[in-house]
């Protein structure tokens, strides 16, 4: 009885526009995901929901409709030994036993009696900025476009706010508790995840040091002034190929984006300057996918061809990475609803070497023809 008017409650929640979010806590074994959260954001198409899982080593997020909640909260609750539903009015905490008994408990957030009023545009954007990390107010936000004079995510503009947003969960899950005295974002652009980042570390450590580095001179020159604008001295931007970079010794590394080989160069560059983190979203897999000569049931269409040089290319670059003493994972950056380029390389600087990463490498490009990868170039590896 306690699992079914749980279910009713989140129905009715969803009805009347209280839902604020779900919970799930005390996974049962078996169950990688340590934490699960359902919660609401505004798309261009209106209400939508985010599903974010957490295992002890990765994020995962997509978006879910309100239709279908019902059923992945029926499939969630089973996964787990707690969960609560927050709505404007009311918290209700559902626990289930190891003998599989469910016990419900409620409480009211707000008077018994008072209204309970859907959400407006207002209420959605404080609960938003209570589940972002970067919040609306942010002031460098409106000069790069993302928000309105009045702190609004502009419309055009929440694909790019969730990716920044996103990025800087992964920073936070994965760098943790390291202070971080040094950073270098290559091919930097105009600076969204750049000034972000900053932001966020700034506050943990008021020394830190983040460059960008940036072929465009006119969008270098945006961003040292928006940074001097805002008194961000440990901020500063830089004209420079990312070939021809000079970083010194770093704690983080970032190339998000950089199309093709230059994702490549990007990580020579953090090995040379022995980055505890070097953390790439890749764009791009051409040079791969030419210099495969080897066909099969994959390479004859165009569509898997395409997905298998990106799977290939980035593999190398991970076992290259473990040559090296990091130790690496491959994890969707972002939904792939926002963009094709949702693969994240995160590579963390370990000491202990993979001894069979490179016959891996050398087997899988045996396997498809391959020549040589740009980056065993790079390394001095081929």
């Amino acid at each position: 009885m306690s699992l079914d008017k749980f279910q009713i409650l989140i129905t009715e929640s969803l009805e009347n526009q209280s839902f604020q979010k779900l919970v799930y806590s005390k996974p049962v074994v078996g169950n990688e995901f340590l934490r699960s959260e359902i919660i609401p954001f505004n798309d261009k198409s209106g209400m939508a929901f985010k599903l974010s899982q957490k295992t002890k080593t990765q994020d995962f997020t997509k978006v879910i409709h309100q239709k279908d909640i019902s059923a992945r909260s029926t499939e969630l609750n089973t996964q787990y030994l707690a969960v609560n539903l927050f709505t404007s009015s009311q918290q209700a905490t559902l626990l289930c036993s190891k003998k599989g008994v469910y016990n419900l408990i409620t409480k009211n957030t707000s008077p018994p009696n008072g209204p309970i009023n859907p959400p407006n545009n207002e209420t959605l954007e404080h609960n938003r900025q209570k589940v972002y990390e970067v919040p609306g107010n942010a002031p460098y936000l409106h000069p790069l476009g993302i928000t309105s004079s009045n702190g609004q995510v502009v419309a055009a503009m929440q694909k790019k706010y969730r990716q920044i947003n996103r990025f800087i969960e992964l920073i936070s899950h994965n760098i943790g508790e390291d202070k971080v005295q040094s950073v270098a974002d290559m091919g930097c652009g105009k600076g969204y995840l750049t000034f972000a980042l900053y932001d966020f570390l700034q506050k943990r450590n008021p020394e830190v040091k983040v460059k960008g580095y940036e072929i465009r001179p006119d969008l270098v020159n945006q961003c040292n002034n928006l940074a001097d604008r805002f008194n961000y001295s440990g901020l500063s931007f830089e004209q420079s190929d990312i070939s021809e970079a000079n970083t010194g010794n770093l704690d983080v590394l970032i190339a998000l984006h950089a199309c093709d080989i230059a994702t490549d160069m990007a990580i020579k560059k953090g090995l040379d300057a022995q980055a505890a983190f070097i953390i790439l979203s890749p764009c791009c897999h051409k040079q791969i996918r030419k210099a495969m000569t080897v066909k099969d049931i994959f390479t004859e269409n165009g569509i898997y061809e395409e997905r298998l040089a990106e799977m290939i290319t980035d593999l190398i670059r991970s076992r290259i990475l473990q040559h090296f003493g990091y130790k690496t994972s491959i994890i969707e950056f972002i939904s792939p609803e926002h963009t094709g380029k949702n693969t994240m390389i995160i590579a963390k600087k370990t000491g202990q070497i993979n001894a069979s990463a490179l016959s891996e490498i050398a087997e899988l490009k045996d396997k498809y023809g391959i020549g040589m990868h740009y980056l065993e170039k790079l390394c001095g590896l081929y």
